[in-house]
This record gives C-alpha cells, sequence and structure tokens, in this order.
C-alpha cells in the first residue's frame, strides 16, 4: 500500500518519489516510471532524479484521494515546499474524531515512556478519542499497555456514542462490562443499530434514553425507543424541544403529559403510553429549553407552551441561560418585547452574564 512505503521510509526526500512510483505504476504502465524506480535503487541521474517526480500538480491530486488526518500527518512534512502547498487550515488541522494511520499511533504512543508522562485523564481521553475513530487496531495497540491503558466501562462508552458497534461488539468480547450510559450515549448520536445491540446484550433500559435521541433530532428513533420502555417524560419532552421540530414535540407532548394537577396520571388505553402531569419545575425547564433551542421555529415553541399554560415570564436563572445562544441579542429582545422577561429580573446577575458572554 502507499501509506505503508510513506510510513516504512526512513529518508524524507525518498518519500515523494515513492508516491510518484506507487500512483505512476497504477496509472500509466511500469515502463513509464522505470527512470523513477532507477533513481530509487541507487541509479540517479540527471534525468531520473527523484525530486522531479514531486510536482505539484500530481501531490495535489494525490491528496485529495487521502484522509485529512494523513495529509496533516505525513504529507506535510516530505518538505518545506510540500508543507508550503498544503498551508491551509483544512490541511493543518489534525480532525480528532477521524482516523488516525495506524503506525503514526504506534510511533508515538507505541511506548510505555510515552504513556507514563499522560495523566490518568488524559490516558482516559486517548483510548476514548481512538475508540470513537473505529479503529481497532489503533485501540489495540494501546491496550497493550495493561498498566497504563486497562480496559475499563468508559472506552465501550465512547465507541457507543459514535456508533462504532464493531468496536463495541469486540471490546464486550474482550470482558469489558456494559455501561448503564452506553445506551444514553448511542441514542444521543441516533444509532438505532448500536441501541438494538446494546439492549440485546444485557445493557440496563434507561428512561432518559428517549430524552437523549429527541434532543439530537432523532425522531425515529424516539419512536423506537418508546416502545423499548416507559421514557422519563420530562425528559422526553424537553429533549423534544431543544432538538425537534414543533410538531414533534407536539406529538410527544399529547402522548405523554396530562394537563392538570401535579402528581396526577393516567393509564394509557389499548398499549398508549402512561400520561402525566408536570410540575411547576419541570414547566420552567422545559420552557427555558425551548428558549435556547438551536433549531429555526424555537420562537413557535415557545409561543406553543405558552398557550398550554407555561409559565409566561422567565426566571433569573433561565434568562441567563439565553447568553449560551450565538443570537442572544436578538432572542432577548424578542423576550423582552413579549414580556416574557421579568421586571423584577436581577438585573446586576444579567449584566454580568453579558459581560462574561462578550468576553467569549
Amino acid at each position: 500500500m502507499i501509506q505503508a512505503a510513506i510510513l516504512t521510509v526512513t529518508r524524507p526526500e525518498f518519500i515523494g518519489s515513492l508516491l510518484f512510483f506507487e500512483l505512476a505504476s497504477r496509472n500509466y504502465g511500469m515502463s513509464h516510471t522505470m527512470p523513477c524506480k532507477r533513481a530509487l535503487m541507487g541509479e540517479a541521474t540527471v534525468e531520473g532524479d527523484p525530486s522531479r517526480a514531486w510536482q505539484r500538480d500530481i501531490v495535489s491530486r494525490y491528496a485529495h484521494f487521502l484522509a485529512p488526518n494523513e495529509v496533516a500527518l505525513i504529507m506535510r512534512l516530505v518538505n518545506k515546499a510540500t508543507a508550503a502547498q498544503f498551508a491551509s487550515a483544512q490541511y493543518r488541522t489534525v480532525l480528532v474524531p477521524q482516523l488516525a494511520p495506524h503506525d503514526e499511533i504506534v510511533r508515538r504512543w507505541g511506548d510505555a515512556r510515552a504513556l507514563c508522562v499522560l495523566t490518568f485523564y488524559q490516558r482516559r481521553k486517548l483510548l476514548k478519542l481512538t475508540a470513537r475513530s473505529g479503529s481497532l487496531v489503533n485501540l489495540e495497540a494501546l491496550l497493550a499497555f495493561k498498566d497504563y491503558c486497562p480496559l475499563l466501562p468508559d472506552i465501550l462508552e465512547a465507541a457507543a456514542g459514535a456508533g462504532q458497534l464493531g468496536i463495541c461488539q469486540a471490546l464486550h468480547q474482550r470482558g469489558c462490562p456494559l455501561p448503564d450510559s452506553a445506551l444514553d450515549e448511542a441514542a444521543a448520536g441516533g444509532h438505532r443499530a448500536t441501541c438494538e445491540w446494546l439492549l440485546a446484550s444485557g445493557c440496563p433500559w434507561r428512561w432518559t434514553a428517549p430524552g437523549r435521541a429527541a434532543a439530537g433530532g432523532h425522531v425515529e428513533l424516539v419512536d423506537w425507543l418508546r416502545t423499548c420502555g416507559q421514557p422519563n417524560v420530562v425528559r422526553l419532552i424537553s429533549g423534544a424541544a431543544k432538538g425537534c421540530k414543533l410538531d414533534a414535540m407536539q406529538r410527544l407532548y399529547f402522548l405523554y403529559v396530562q394537563e392538570g394537577q401535579e402528581g396526577e396520571q393516567e393509564e394509557g388505553v389499548g398499549g398508549a403510553p402512561r400520561r402525566e402531569a408536570l410540575s411547576p419545575s419541570a414547566k420552567d425547564f422545559i420552557l427555558a429549553v425551548a428558549i435556547n433551542s438551536p433549531m429555526p421555529d424555537w420562537q413557535a415553541k415557545v409561543e406553543w407552551l405558552d398557550a398550554r399554560g407555561f409559565p409566561q415570564q422567565l426566571r433569573d436563572w433561565e434568562a441567563k441561560s439565553l447568553f449560551e445562544c450565538a443570537d442572544w441579542s436578538a432572542r432577548l429582545t424578542w423576550l423582552r418585547q413579549r414580556h416574557y422577561i421579568c421586571p423584577t429580573l436581577s438585573w446586576p446577575s444579567m449584566q454580568l452574564a453579558v459581560a462574561t458572554r462578550l468576553r467569549w
């Protein structure tokens, strides 16, 4: 493979020639690349100088077929000219969630002395990032150092959150227990196949999982998870208020919310879900989530909740949560015009929140 050739060459000046030789031999036949081959074997001439094969346009085309991390970690290190050619941020940035070249992982972390300088938290983060990338060989290379990288459930949880079903299965076969939170993480990412495998493998049901799926906007997964167990109603409706469209939030609301006094419940008939009334604090929480929703219909959600009897004025902590939004100024103006902002609100604390947001 070309990648293997790149990583096994110890002299950087020959890397470009090897890449060109492999590319040319595939597309143009061996006869067109013999000068390059003779140069690599030590028979270089002026006409067959290996450096002449490293042409800018060919390099650019070849980089187009490489993974971003291979360009950043390997290709830019060939020489200064190549580094300058791929100097933009998209080529200089190492994308942590994406697959990293195995040989680079081994070169950097394939030694206990390299791992021992990391803190426990840093080693766990390295393992979880590797699990999310989906590379079992990279993960096994790190897990080989059992003293520094023990197999703990947080690795499987990270893989489940990224939908890396193969990694989850391999870790479970190694004896890694299934953490309760794995279902939540898989649901939040919208990974139904992983959710199905977790439940079939004995992972406990989490009544917060449908709400996590709703917060991610995964409506179909929400409907499937609802068939697996009773959800936490507050988490479900607040999740829908955050990540789903208004019609989806309304449908879930009418399925699970019993409008009445706190504590009232209504048993479902004919397989319908059990409905329950929301407490005032639950309504406060759901309204705050709707106000901070990243969805474009957040205003319609707030108005609809208002019509359902939700609080008409925000509390101090609910208003301050606005400053987590990029368009906090426009949202604050809209809310003030409709009298959602309480006149007795603690404006000093609001001003402090504004100052903090502006510093960021």
